[in-house]
């Protein structure tokens, strides 16, 4: 299977990325704006291929053991779609998490998690994926 992960450099998403690369899963390609976790972080799990956002071509052209980085954002509608072409799987990861943020600019926030969302959801209907994964933090919980 191809996977997308957004939000892929984060905590969660390097965890996932390496459990996928262990089990041999397929190729995976990751679409993170680097806001929070760094390409050095993912290269402790995983050997990269990077990739501009506007070079990015179908996932069926990737071998099974590649793992793609490439820079972009989920608010971003045209990237993302880019990014999932090919993709059997999205797991959606990116999100603007830190409560102190999102009260000083609350736009940013629901850009970023709600049209963000929307976004990805799009990208998975337009590339017929079979399979959508969400996945959030504890931060609406707040304390």
């Amino acid at each position: 299977m191809a996977w997308l992960v957004t939000g892929g450099c984060g905590f969660i998403g390097r965890n996932l990325v390496h459990d996928l690369v262990q089990d041999d899963e397929g190729p995976i390609r990751i679409l993170d704006n680097l806001s929070i976790g760094r390409r050095a972080d993912l290269e402790a799990v995983a050997d990269i291929e990077e990739s501009g956002t506007f070079e990015v071509g179908s996932m069926s052209t990737l071998d099974d053991d590649t793992v793609q980085l490439v820079p972009g954002d989920v608010r971003d509608e045209a990237a993302l779609r880019r990014a999932a072409d090919g993709a059997d799987v999205i797991v959606h990861l990116a999100a603007q998490a830190g409560v102190p943020k999102s009260v000083d600019d609350p736009r940013y926030d629901c850009n970023t998690n709600v049209l963000g969302t929307l976004n990805a959801l799009e990208a998975a209907r337009h590339h017929d994926v079979d399979r959508f994964v969400f996945a959030s933090s504890a931060a609406p919980l707040g304390e």
